[in-house]
């Protein structure tokens, strides 16, 4: 799968999801993008068609991130700053579930500490799983 992740995702996380195959862009290590808006990311992240992974809650707005054409956006709800191991956790249980950039194209995933993993399109939650 190809993610970007944006500032507020560990570092280490891009080499553990390297490490599971994965084809993926982190804002800070892989382009240098520090102290940049949510916006800002969001628009590499579908300029380059990779899934956009962050902490940031924000990413949730439907109407300031639309999903409609978008390669998809999974938003670790985890508090800040979570642990390395927190994130790598979600991200296991998740993908999981999602094995292919199809499977989150125009999706909002939201995964939580507590194993909650909900899924919206348009706006809509259509799955919830633990």
């Amino acid at each position: 799968m190809r993610f970007y992740l944006d500032e507020n995702i560990p570092v280490v996380t891009a080499r553990y999801l390297q490490n599971h195959r994965h084809n993926t862009r982190h804002a800070v290590l892989d382009y240098g993008y520090q102290g940049r808006g949510d916006a800002f990311h969001y628009a590499v992240a579908r300029q380059e068609r990779r899934i956009l992974v962050s902490i940031d809650r924000h990413f949730e707005n439907h109407a300031e991130f639309p999903l409609a054409g978008s390669p998809g956006i999974i938003v670790l709800d985890m508090g800040f700053p979570p642990t390395v191991a927190q994130v790598h956790e979600a991200l296991r249980r998740l993908l999981r579930h999602f094995r292919t950039n199809a499977s989150l194209r125009e999706c909002r995933v939201t995964a939580s500490t507590a194993g909650y993993i909900q899924v919206t399109h348009e706006g809509v939650m259509y799955h919830d799983y633990k």
